[in-house]
């Protein structure tokens, strides 16, 4: 392990060679082998290629790491200069102007950070960026990426930075009403702590993710001491629960992550359960059961998704099934050349174009950001409501206001 140190700010930043992933047992599968032992078998069994959202998320954070080593003047072990941003775009197969935003924001929230902990103890903290983390204690082969960690005295804080659009808080809640660390970013914290923050006089611990996407930030504080109880009460029984010669399957929402997802046997039981339980009269159940069922029939939806993706997929490989094949699902015309179908229609007398058309708020939001579209043209903006829907009691969609609906359903 070699150390960098920037003596006009005195930042130290560790720097590990080696940078892969467990490919059971990484911190961000954790979410589901530590609710579904049995998801580490599917993990070693098909290896799946990163998609699209996981190639920009990916991109994303080197653009934001390359923005932060400029911000604090860090530069490259090898190179001894800071690389330019312009060098890292170039790299990146997925950049848009999106991206670049995604990661200034990340990269100005990290700054803050490091600048408030300076204020805070008088000097500059330590700080990790890309840090990779051997966890070999807990599982052999066992490392992880913390994207910025942060040690300043007797406060350690791991901040994350996420690109999806679904909303992820740093903690979990229990069924007690008790919260927990996100495991993955609580994996990060335990990773940093016992590689080298058993050197500080460590008491309390910070947990932050930062989604610029959707304007979300997350945080969640405990004690060194509630952290390592995590670790022993959670984090290495769930792992030694993945160890055992046939862990348990337990579908869960875990499962839409899972590569064995559908092929799953006891996801495919549970949902099965759920529709030998559906087909009774939905006037014979109780309103207790139905509120049980609700939540779960979405579940069963994504299983019976996923189960024909499957099968095409397999048939895309030349299976045949007896009584199934594949067709078009729609077909749809386009012209092959339109200026010249533009030309003959106005040749003869027919409209060719249709009038310019305002972008949509979404598209006018990404050029402007959420602040300046409110600051010009907020008062324009009217908003119209969709039809209702069920949602767990946690989403964070506002509840709808009855009253209000039937008033605007009888206008």
């Amino acid at each position: 392990m070699s150390r960098l140190v920037k003596s006009k700010r005195r930042v130290m930043v560790e720097a590990v060679a080696d940078k892969l992933h467990s490919r059971t047992h990484s911190p961000s599968k954790s979410s589901i082998y530590f609710t579904c032992p049995a998801s580490t078998r599917f993990i070693a069994m098909y290896q799946e290629e990163p998609g699209p959202e996981a190639i920009y998320g990916t991109e994303t954070h080197t653009l934001g790491e390359t923005l932060l080593r400029q911000s604090l003047r860090l530069y490259d072990f090898d190179n001894k200069e800071i690389k330019p941003i312009e060098e890292t775009i170039k790299g990146l197969t997925q950049y848009d102007d999106e991206m670049l935003k995604l990661a200034e924001g990340y990269a100005n929230k990290a700054m803050s950070l490091i600048e408030s902990e300076r204020k805070r103890i008088g000097h500059d903290p330590i700080v990790f960026i890309e840090e990779t983390l051997n966890m070999n204690w807990l599982m052999e082969g066992m490392v992880g990426t913390l994207d910025l960690g942060v040690i300043a005295d007797d406060v350690m804080t791991v901040l994350d930075l996420k690109t999806g659009r679904s909303k992820v808080d740093s903690w979990v809640s229990k069924e007690d009403g008790k919260k927990e660390p996100n495991s993955q970013l609580g994996l990060y914290a335990l990773g940093l702590y016992h590689s080298i923050g058993k050197l500080y006089p460590i008491k309390k611990v910070r947990i932050i993710i930062v989604q610029e996407r959707i304007y979300h930030i997350s945080e969640y504080e405990l004690t060194l001491d509630e952290l390592l109880e995590w670790e022993r009460n959670v984090v290495i029984p769930a792992i030694d629960k993945t160890l055992e010669p046939n862990p348990t399957a337990v579908p869960s929402k875990g499962c839409k992550w899972c590569p064995g997802k559908d092929v799953c046997a006891a996801r495919r039981n549970a949902n099965l359960g759920l529709y030998e339980t559906s087909k009774k009269q939905v006037d014979l159940l109780s309103n207790e059961e139905i509120d049980e069922l609700l939540p779960k029939l979405d579940d069963l939806i994504k299983f019976a998704e996923d189960i024909k993706a499957h099968a095409i997929k397999r048939m895309l490989d030349g299976y045949k099934f007896k009584k199934h094949k594949l067709v078009y699902s729609r077909v749809t015309r386009s012209f092959s050349d339109n200026d010249t179908v533009a030309k003959i229609l106005l040749d003869n007398g027919y409209e060719a174009y249709s009038k310019p058309k305002l972008l949509g708020i979404t598209e006018i939001q990404k050029q402007l950001g959420k602040a300046k579209l409110n600051e010009l043209l907020g008062e324009y903006i009217t908003t119209t409501k969709g039809s209702i829907t069920i949602a767990t009691s946690d989403d964070e969609r506002e509840e709808v206001n009855i009253e209000s609906y039937k008033e605007d359903k009888s206008i």
